[in-house]
């Protein structure tokens, strides 16, 4: 027997008995549609994850720390000789295959001013000229340019932490009643004063005036003037750093330590910074330049390793939703090697007769393998047909459900089929058909010529 002839029989004998066959089919579909769309959940939640996880930063970016030392402070006022990277530091980094750039860090708690308005702020201290290359995108006004002295870019939510002068403690961080809540000042337009004395401007109460009446020290406390800035910029949303507030770290620290000069004559300068930011020029060689970091003795952290752990979460997911669609996929396995064992019953004399006329053993295992592997093709198909259709309606439906709530951002899908799934599970149900195939084909194949037509 040539191949189309074996086609032609293999078809012919699964129309032949349409409903078995649909039904077999059916179990075959059933199964491929739960693997298909409970991976695809799978693989949508870690694109969701992935998207996430960009969002928060540049994953390009490694945020390098000194190691912390057991006894010592990491956030004195005056400059002291603390444990800060310095040069050094930086130059020994900077010989690190694949390092694009690295710039200092310098964090120092500030109050800013504006009418009645006050804030209390973390002001954080970077090179201008690397703000962009560092991933900081600007919703409104500009980033900072190098001439920039005495100009400040706000993070997203930084304008919220303004409250009346004596309410520092009730900051407007959330909505209220499903209602946004807006800044009571203007950073980009409104004039504003910055100030490293937390109290400037503060009236006192009566006890804190007698207070300083009865203490020389804080009565001979210098009032020292603040400095006139001017906002030039707010950052798009980043959880990051939202609440801050950034500036040329060459002015800050020289405003710093003129600061602490006025306060106690006896103040050191500032003699390195609290951290640093690396950027890797290959994305794929992020970790492993964090932990050349790392075992020169920093810290180091950067998005790589939230990513890793998401990943391998999702994979577990991905795993147990897999396992728990193979399961119907294996029942329908089952109703495959079924039917094609009640096929061999039914057709014993036309197997019979096959051999009579010659067909040889191989022929006879061949079209039965055939047609069962068709069973596989044909429902594998039909189920990827339907998991298209209904990963379509998951993320019409859940999308416009789950952004309503503003729980899931634009762009991205809550199912998602990628190709490889799509070709793996055809391919794994037309396997599945072949194997379940075997052994009623090699049933056919020692069926006696004789004794099947003796018996007919």
């Amino acid at each position: 027997m040539n191949s189309i002839d074996l086609l032609r029989m293999g078809l012919k004998n699964l129309f032949r008995r349409k409903l078995r066959t649909f039904l077999t089919t059916l179990g075959i579909i059933i199964g491929t549609v739960s693997i298909v769309v409970t991976v695809s959940l799978g693989v949508g939640l870690k694109e969701f994850s992935r998207k996430q996880v960009m969002q928060w930063g540049n994953i390009n970016v490694i945020d390098v720390r000194p190691q912390y030392r057991r006894g010592m402070m990491s956030g004195g006022n005056r400059g002291e000789d603390r444990n800060l990277l310095k040069k050094a530091d930086f130059d020994k980094i900077k010989k690190i295959r694949d390092v694009e750039l690295i710039c200092p860090i310098m964090n120092v708690n500030a109050k800013l001013i504006s009418g009645r308005y006050s804030a209390q702020v973390n002001i954080c201290g970077v090179k201008p000229e690397y703000m962009d290359k560092l991933g900081y995108k600007i919703e409104e006004g500009r980033l900072l340019r190098g001439g920039d002295k005495l100009n400040l870019v706000f993070g997203n939510k930084a304008a919220l932490r303004f409250v009346k002068e004596g309410a520092s403690e009730n900051y407007d961080y959330y909505p209220r009643d499903g209602k946004e809540m807006k800044p009571k000042v203007k950073v980009l337009k409104d004039k504003m004063l910055l100030s490293f004395d937390p109290d400037y401007g503060r009236k006192k109460t009566f006890a804190e005036q007698m207070e300083e009446q009865a203490d020389e020290q804080t009565r001979q406390k210098k009032v020292i003037p603040p400095h006139k800035i001017k906002g030039v910029g707010v950052l798009k949303e980043d959880f990051s750093y939202d609440y801050s507030v950034f500036m040329s770290i060459d002015e800050l620290k020289k405003l710093k330590e003129d600061y602490d000069k006025k306060v106690d004559s006896r103040s050191k300068k500032i003699k390195g910074y609290e951290s640093a930011k690396v950027k890797i020029k290959d994305v794929n060689k992020v970790k492993e330049a964090q932990q050349k970091i790392k075992d020169m003795g920093y810290e180091a952290y950067s998005l790589v390793d939230q990513l890793s752990y998401i990943e391998k979460t999702t994979n577990i997911i991905q795993m147990v939703l897999g396992g728990i669609g193979a399961i119907s996929l294996l029942v329908a396995a089952i109703g495959i090697t079924n039917t094609m064992v009640m096929a061999i019953y039914e057709r014993r004399k036309e197997i019979g007769v096959m051999k009579v006329i010659g067909a040889s053993l191989k022929d006879i295992k061949k079209l039965f393998l055939f047609e069962a592997t068709m069973i596989g093709l044909l429902g594998g198909t039909f189920g990827l047909i339907v998991s298209f259709l209904l990963s379509q309606g998951i993320n019409v439906v859940g999308k416009s459900f789950m952004q309503s709530q503003g729980q899931l951002p634009e762009g991205t899908a809550l199912s998602v089929i990628p190709l490889w799934l799509a070709l793996g599970a055809l391919g794994f149900t037309t396997i599945i058909g072949l194997i379940s195939g075997y052994l009623p084909a090699r049933k056919a194949m020692k069926l006696s010529a004789l004794e099947a037509i003796k018996t007919e």
